[in-house]
Order: C-alpha cells, then sequence, then structure tokens
C-alpha cells in the first residue's frame, strides 16, 4: 500500500515541505509500520497520490518539485537493481503550467488516467487519458469529453481491470455537496487494451508458508515473448499480472530448493478477465497421488469390462487438466496375475505374458488419447501374484505428481 502523509515528516532528516510518500506490507489481517522512501523520492517540496504498475515495477506520483512545468506534475520513477530510480517527469504531453494531479495507471501499464486543470476542459479540472509510446515518453492527453467530464471540478479517476467502468469524484451540480462519487461506462477510444489479470498467492505446498519477494515468469507463447517478471509482494505473498487477450502463456517459477513450477494458461474466450491462480512450489523427490483406479478384464483376452471403460475415459479427460497444471505428472501402470494352482514354468510364462498385454493394450489406449509412453513405466512396476485369485486379469493405474 503507497500513500500520502502529512501528520509528520518521514524520518530522512526533511523538516520542511510539503507530504510525503509512505508505504505498508499486508501482514495476514494487519498492516506493517509505515516505511518512507529517502531522498530520491521524497524532498522538501509536496510529494503524494502515489499508484504502483502493476508489476511493481513504476510509481507514478504528483510532485510540486524543481524541473518541472509548473503547479503539480506527474513523475515516475522506476525500480532497478533493488532501488527506486531518479524519478522522471512525464514530460509535456502530459503536463502544463497548471496542475495535474491523482495519476491512475491501468493493470495494462499502458495507460494512464490523470486530472488536469491546465488542459483544454470543460471545468475546472477535468480527466484525461494517455498511452505509453515507450519507456519514457507518452501520446498528447486527451479529453475523456462530456458526459464524463462535468462543468465543475472532476477528479481522482480510477479505471477497474477489466477497462469497462470507471469512477472519479465530482462536485457536478447534482451532488449531495462538496465532492460526491460517480461511476461512468468507458466508450472504447478510452479503454485500455484488451487484456485479462491474474494473481494469488506464492506458498510452500507442504509447509504453508509465504514465500515473499520471490520471482514470478510470463512467456507468451503464441509470438515466444518473455515479460518482465513480478514479484511476489513483501507482506502477504500475493501476485499480480495483466497478460494480453487472446493469446496462451506459460507462467514459471525457478526457485532454489523447490522443484520448478510450469503452468500453461490457454487461449479460450470462456476465462474470466480477473483469473485466480495460486502457485504452491513443492520440494523434489515426494510423489502425491492424484488418482487410482484398478482395470479390470472380462477374460483372458484384452476386453475389459464397462465399467472399467467408463474409469478410462475419465483419465483420458482428466489428463489436460493434471499435464496443464504440473509440468511432473506421470502414470504408472502394473498388471495382476494368477498363475493357477501349478507353479510350473509354463503356467509362469502364460501368465506373465497375459500381464504384458495388458499392460501394452493400457499403453496403446494412452497413445491414441496424445499421452506420451514415456509417462508409462509397466516394467518397472509389475507385480506377481500368486495367491489371490481375485487378482486375476487386473491393472493398476496411478496418475502420479511429483513435489
Amino acid at each position: 500500500l503507497f500513500y500520502t502523509r502529512c501528520d509528520m515528516r518521514s524520518p530522512n532528516g526533511i523538516e520542511s515541505g510539503g507530504c510525503d510518500i509512505a508505504f505498508s506490507f499486508k501482514e495476514d489481517t494487519a498492516w506493517s509500520s509505515p516505511q518512507y522512501f529517502g531522498f530520491t523520492i521524497n524532498t522538501t517540496a509536496y510529494e503524494g497520490q502515489a499508484c504502483i504498475s502493476s508489476d511493481n515495477k513504476d510509481l507514478y506520483f504528483v510532485s510540486n518539485r524543481e524541473g518541472g512545468y509548473g503547479g503539480m506534475d506527474i513523475w515516475v520513477s522506476r525500480f532497478e537493481n533493488n532501488y527506486w530510480t531518479k524519478p522522471l517527469n512525464l514530460g509535456a504531453q502530459i503536463n502544463t503550467d497548471g496542475n495535474e494531479t491523482a495519476p491512475f495507471i491501468h493493470p495494462d501499464n499502458q495507460t494512464l488516467y490523470f486530472s488536469s486543470d491546465g488542459h483544454p476542459g470543460f471545468g475546472s479540472s477535468d480527466l484525461f487519458v494517455s498511452r505509453k509510446v515507450a519507456d519514457t515518453t507518452w501520446k498528447t492527453a486527451l479529453n475523456l469529453g462530456q458526459p464524463i467530464n462535468s462543468k465543475g471540478f472532476d477528479g481522482s479517476i480510477v479505471v477497474d481491470a477489466q477497462g469497462k467502468s470507471g469512477y472519479c469524484a465530482s462536485d457536478r451540480k447534482d451532488t449531495r455537496g462538496g465532492l460526491d462519487l460517480y461511476t461512468f461506462e468507458l466508450y472504447p477510444a478510452i479503454q485500455p487494451k484488451s487484456s485479462m489479470a491474474i494473481h494469488g498467492f506464492l506458498t510452500d505446498k507442504f509447509r504453508k508458508t509465504k514465500l515473499q519477494d520471490k520471482g514470478i515468469y510470463f512467456k507468451n507463447l503464441s509470438g515466444n515473448i518473455h515479460l518482465d517478471p513480478v514479484s511476489s509482494n513483501e507482506g502477504d505473498a500475493s501476485y499480480f499480472k495483466v497478460l494480453q487477450n487472446g493469446t496462451s502463456w506459460l507462467i514459471s517459477v525457478l526457485e532454489e530448493g523447490y522443484r520448478p513450477y510450469y503452468k500453461k494458461i490457454f487461449r479460450n474466450d470462456s476465462l474470466p478477465r480477473i483469473l485466480q491462480q495460486e502457485i504452491r512450489l513443492r520440494e523434489p523427490g515426494l510423489k502425491d497421488t492424484l488418482f487410482q483406479a484398478s482395470i479390470w478384464y472380462d477374460s483372458l483376452n484384452q476386453t475389459i469390462t464397462d465399467s472399467s471403460r467408463f474409469l478410462l475415459d475419465s483419465i483420458f479427460k482428466q489428463w489436460p487438466q493434471w499435464s496443464s497444471d504440473s509440468a511432473f505428472v506421470s502414470i504408472w501402470i502394473r498388471s495382476y496375475y494368477y498363475s493357477g494352482d501349478s507353479d510350473t514354468d509354463t503356467t509362469y510364462i502364460d501368465g506373465l505374458m497375459q500381464a504384458m498385454q495388458q499392460n501394452q493394450f493400457l499403453i496403446q489406449s494412452f497413445e491414441r488419447h496424445g499421452i506420451a509412453c514415456k509417462l508409462l513405466m509397466p516394467e518397472l512396476n509389475m507385480l506377481i501374484y500368486n495367491d489371490e485369485k481375485h487378482w486375476f486379469r487386473k491393472t493398476e493405474i496411478m496418475v502420479l505428481e511429483d513435489y
């Protein structure tokens, strides 16, 4: 949480000047004590109205420090190499000799909304939008127009993650007195890019502990494009990332002491615009059973029972989800047979051959559904029993996930 504090100076030696920017981390249900930026951000001038980008890399704020265009300007500082860089003025496309305030960077990290009394408008302060051209350049600010802007004061704009609805404070003529809150729909020209937001928490699956300040990586599978990683928050280990709509993505976490984590988000129009995705890292060397069942055969040929066929179909249907959730899912099969009342070599070999045929039948069934044979290891897991007749003509299937 980034916020403005004016009732006391930050403990960096500043005893005069305007308000300063502070931040706190959420820890369970409470917030940490305020932490202040040093001289890089806070000065003897006014600093406030901070807004952080969705990747936690860019801090936009308002200041009347020296080096601006006059009045209040919007500035940005980038977090690089564990430090906040010297703030840059957003330039004449955004700032004027008047006051530009209340910056809101949409989660797409490309669309900036703000208030201004310096650009031409309809009232004492209007709402504007600008789009990023490059890291340090922006398009000329566009007035949101009427009826969003009024003849009065309009400010403090916020736009939802879907980019469809906005909220602002206004003293237009139908207020109940002073500034009231209003909501409005954004027409296409002022909407942010079509995108989806993904968020969740990064934790240790076994210990349930929070994994804070860990890198989470995103790759566009359609264009083989790697995005800047985000880090899980220091407080609650949450993360948030906005991804381009209409494409597939790979999420990965490579953290020492844990198995690599991979998750594919496939292009799907039915996906929600805000997707909840928990990331639970697993230590190596352990296995979790996702599914276990027995396949039964009607006779010594390779015909399985109707109930077993239904069971097998359910595995085929669930496999895409299992393999999508983890890159470390494998199928193990083992066939059992009954060698009869005799322990002769012929009976033993006949039973062993029958078990091998059952394994081969299942291998071919999985291959027909696009499940690679390398995931099946019947030779390593074939157990032979001759003391239980009810194990005759049975194959056990286990879907295991390493963690």
